[in-house]
């Protein structure tokens, strides 16, 4: 009996150790030098590169922090044919209630709202408050529930954040739907998050993006004209829509990040919550910094929900404050934004992480957007969240002491896993 214990055990341990390692690795792209063309004359090429589609005439609204469910909620309730919304976090809270409130109200008017949640992402959501939303007539979807049969794509997860109203008014954000972006804290602090509110042909790219999980859960497949309406074409920003799920046979969310930067010309602007990439996209940053382009790289700071995922990433800052980029760490809360804005003119914001999880495992989304207003709005709450920030110097990373290095050393080798 021992003998056959131990044989199962060990089976048990292989086979987890087989769906952790199983994934799509990054490579290292070779990306050849751009021309002298500035990232606007080059869109069409980073497009098509990442398999999205230019979008052209769209109204795009940069929506910071807890000011994005006021308007997802308006919207919402202004609802005529359909609510679809897709989100990595679904947990309980005073958020959760009011966003569940509006769509069960939505349903109850006969309007067809699909909400499609991450089985991990959703795990302390309760059987009960999900009940309640089928009960109202939500059509409610959990992704990739760990069932026998696809165990081994439990570790592929949807991070996507997305909601479409009438096909028409498209939102793709960093948020979760959680209270600790909500709720200030006892400082007075939520989670940072930045997010975009978008009218216009690229709603079409957005919609298109969350019916390809919804298939994949539910099977179902709504053949309606209201789901893809004739769209408007109110503003002037050129977008496109950039997907990756871990079934791709490389990840588009990581080749946009490297294509833009060595595309950028005169500044970067990053900041992002988890910041553990490979060496490739490492160089390419360096690359870009040696060019004599600006590169300011926001971090979070001691607050953050994955100390072991900052502390992995810490083992790169030596190697990117010597190779030219400026590094900074947010002090007040967790900087949760994934926003790059290239040379005041492009700009990229949604669920993307610069992690092995989101760059190899997860189906992420964010939106391209070829717009100096946008990005003027977005580097403004850059420089605005610089006001509290460290900055990270050679003197700084001096004095952290040995076995902090040592730590962060070791934490880096298992970045593909973080």
């Amino acid at each position: 009996m021992a003998v056959l214990i131990s044989i199962a055990i060990t089976a048990f341990l292989a086979l987890v150790t087989f769906i952790l390692l199983k994934r799509r690795a990054t490579p290292n792209f070779n990306i050849s030098s751009p021309d002298d063309a500035g990232i606007g004359d080059l869109l069409p090429v980073i497009a098509g590169l990442t398999r999205s589609v230019l979008y052209r005439r769209n109204e795009v609204s940069v929506l910071q922090d807890a000011a994005i469910f006021d308007s997802m909620l308006d919207d919402i309730d202004a609802a005529k044919d359909s609510v679809h919304l897709e989100t990595f976090v679904w947990s309980e809270g005073e958020l959760t209630r009011k966003l569940s409130e509006r769509l069960c109200a939505k349903a109850a008017e006969r309007v067809a709202v699909r909400l499609l949640i991450d089985a991990v992402g959703a795990g302390a959501s309760t059987p009960e408050s999900l009940d309640k939303l089928r009960k109202c007539g939500v059509s409610l979807a959990v992704y990739r529930r760990l069932r026998p049969w696809n165990v081994l794509k439990m570790n592929h997860r949807t991070h996507r954040k997305l909601l479409i109203v009438d096909g028409a008014i498209g939102y793709c954000f960093g948020h979760g739907i959680g209270d600790e972006w909500y709720c200030p804290d006892s400082r007075g602090y939520r989670w940072r998050d930045t997010g975009v509110r978008m009218r216009g042909p690229g709603v079409h790219g957005l919609q298109q993006v969350f019916f390809q999980n919804w298939i994949d859960a539910t099977h179902s497949v709504p053949v309606s004209s209201s789901i893809f309406p004739v769209p408007e074409e109110p503003g002037d920003a050129d977008v496109h829509v950039i997907s990756s799920a871990g079934g791709d046979s490389f990840s588009d969310v990581a080749l946009i990040f490297m294509l833009v930067m060595a595309a950028a010309r005169k500044e970067i602007l990053l900041q992002n919550p988890y910041f553990v990439p490979a060496a490739g996209m490492v160089t390419c940053i360096k690359e870009a910094a040696a060019r004599g382009v600006s590169v300011k790289l926001m971090l979070p700071g001691e607050r953050t929900d994955s100390p072991l995922v900052s502390s992995a990433g810490r083992h790169l800052y030596s190697e990117l404050v010597e190779g030219g980029v400026e590094l900074y760490e947010y002090q007040p809360t967790l900087c949760h934004q994934k926003v790059v804005v290239i040379d005041e003119c492009w700009s990229l914001v949604g669920s993307t992480n610069m992690d092995s999880r989101s760059l190899a495992l997860n189906a992420e989304v964010s939106i391209g957007i070829d717009s100096p207003e946008v990005a003027a709005n977005l580097k403004r709450a850059f420089e605005r969240d610089l006001e509290d920030c460290r900055r990270i110097g050679a003197q700084d990373l001096a004095a952290i002491p040995w076995h902090e290095r040592w730590f962060s050393a070791l934490a880096y080798q298992f970045h593909q896993q973080l």
